[in-house]
Formats: structure tokens, C-alpha cells, sequence
């Protein structure tokens, strides 16, 4: 739990083997200590800082390999990963065994605690070459962060998420999006105000900070409400497909979109029984 509140630090870090590094050392580090040093309070101690080492590993690698990997590649480079990470687990079950025919216990723990940082340091100079070449969507996970639907999603998916939108920029006056047609997208309002509109009736004005299109996304339907441009407007939009899958794909963001979408057809009908009473 500690290693994962803390890879939100890492959200939108222009570097990430800095992290990396003392991570992977702080977790070979501990087992190698309790190899000199066995006990039970030692063994405790080894347990909490070495959860947090791989938290804030599993982390990093994730986060560095989305940053270089084309997005039309990613699913297929992270199942590689989980590939590879099995691997490891099944030739761990047989190196640790023949560490301790070898040698005892403490023998085994020392070498398994070196392996991580000995790999870290022999492939260190490519990993720094690939660090430098990732580029990092600042703005972008700025914005979504300081927004109530993305706020809880994990680093790596608010990373992901902010990586999957492009930058529009469009003229007051400008209708976004019309009441009734099929939905394609998320927007969240970098600059600018938009008026939310359905049958006539002005139902919101959004500004930074705030978005619009969610409803028709997760609810699998039209457009609820048409939204026009009132200023000059810089929106960050998100493809309706990467939208659904980051938002849907944690619990607590879902739980907060659900949340929003009540809250905006509540307000709506509120907004149609006021006018249907005059």
C-alpha cells in the first residue's frame, strides 16, 4: 500500500530511472541484510520495505515501457512483460533451491537479493538512453489530474489516458457536440467556457477543469446535449474507446463517473420539470 501511494509521486516525472535505481537497490538491499542478519524482527522489517521496493518498481518499468512503446504496440509489449514476469517467477522456484543445496539459507537470500541490482547496473546505461527519449504528456496529466473523474485513477492509467488525447483548439461559436448524434469522444476544458444545452434550454456553463461527453460514452448512447463554444476554447479530447477503458477499468473512477452522469441527468430533469410548470 505504501509503494503504491507513493508511485503517484511519479505521475508525470520527466525521469524515471532516478526512481528506478534506489528502488531496485532498497529491494536487493534488505534481502542481502537479512542474510547477514536473521530474525524474526528483521524478516518484518525486510517484508514492509521490500513491498515497498516492488510497488514502486512494477511502477517505473510499467511507466517507462508505455512511454516508448507505440500505442498500437502496448497491449501486446505489456503481455510480453506479464510473459516475461512469470518466466522469472518460475526460475526463481528453481534457483532459490539450488542457492540454499549450495550453500544454507542466508546464502540463498544474498544471491537472490543481488540478482535485481546486478541487472539493473549491467543494462543501467540503456536504460538511461531510454529515459531520456520518452517525452511526457505535462500538461495534459496536469489537467486530468486536477479533474473529479480522473483524479483515483493509478499512475500508470492517468499516464496512458493523457498520452491517448490531442490538443484542439476551436473558435467561440463552435458547436462541439449536437444533442442525438452518435458519440466519439471525451473532452476536458483546458480554456474557455462552453454552454451545455438540450431542447433550447441552457443547462450548464463549464469551464476549466471540467468535461463534457461521458454520458453517451459509458451509458452506450446519443448525445444527451448539445455543447457550444462561448469564448475562444482549448480542449484536450480523448478518443471514446481509451476513455471507457481507463475510466471503467478502475473501481473508484467508475463509482465517480457514475456519480457525475446522476448528478447531470438529475440537474436535466430538474431543468425539464421547471419548464414544463410554466
Amino acid at each position: 500500500m505504501l509503494g503504491t501511494a507513493g508511485s503517484f509521486w511519479l505521475v508525470g516525472r520527466a525521469r524515471i530511472v532516478p526512481v528506478l535505481l534506489p528502488a531496485t537497490f532498497a529491494g536487493g538491499a534488505v534481502f542481502i541484510v537479512l542474510g547477514v542478519a536473521t530474525s524474526l524482527a528483521a524478516a518484518l522489517i525486510v517484508a514492509v520495505l521490500a513491498g515497498i521496493s516492488r510497488g514502486l518498481l512494477e511502477v517505473c518499468a510499467t511507466t517507462l515501457l508505455q512511454r516508448v512503446t507505440p500505442t498500437a504496440l502496448l497491449a501486446r509489449m505489456l503481455a510480453f512483460k506479464e510473459g516475461l514476469t512469470m518466466a522469472a517467477w518460475g526460475l526463481g522456484s528453481v534457483l532459490v533451491p539450488a542457492l540454499i543445496a549450495l550453500g544454507d539459507v542466508s546464502a540463498a537470500l544474498i544471491g537472490t537479493g543481488a540478482i535485481a541490482p546486478i541487472v539493473v547496473l549491467a543494462r543501467f546505461r540503456g536504460l538511461l538512453r531510454v529515459d531520456a527519449a520518452a517525452t511526457v504528456p505535462v500538461v495534459a496529466i496536469a489537467l486530468l489530474r486536477s479533474m473529479r473523474l480522473f483524479r483515483a485513477l493509478p499512475a500508470f492509467e492517468l499516464e496512458a489516458t493523457a498520452r491517448a488525447g490531442i490538443d484542439l483548439s476551436v473558435r467561440a461559436g463552435t458547436r462541439l457536440i449536437t444533442e442525438g448524434e452518435f458519440a466519439d469522444g471525451y473532452f476536458a476544458i483546458a480554456d474557455g467556457l462552453v454552454e451545455v444545452t438540450s431542447g433550447g434550454r441552457t443547462l450548464a456553463i463549464l469551464g476549466r477543469g471540467e468535461g463534457f461527453g461521458e454520458i453517451a460514452l459509458l451509458r452506450d448512447t446519443r448525445r444527451t446535449a448539445s455543447v457550444t463554444a462561448m469564448t475562444d476554447v482549448l480542449l484536450f479530447a480523448i478518443e471514446g474507446d481509451a476513455f471507457v477503458t481507463a475510466v471503467t477499468g478502475h473501481a473508484e473512477s467508475a463509482r465517480r463517473a457514475g456519480s457525475i452522469i446522476d448528478e447531470r441527468l438529475e440537474e436535466q430533469s430538474a431543468d425539464a420539470g421547471q419548464l414544463s410548470a410554466t
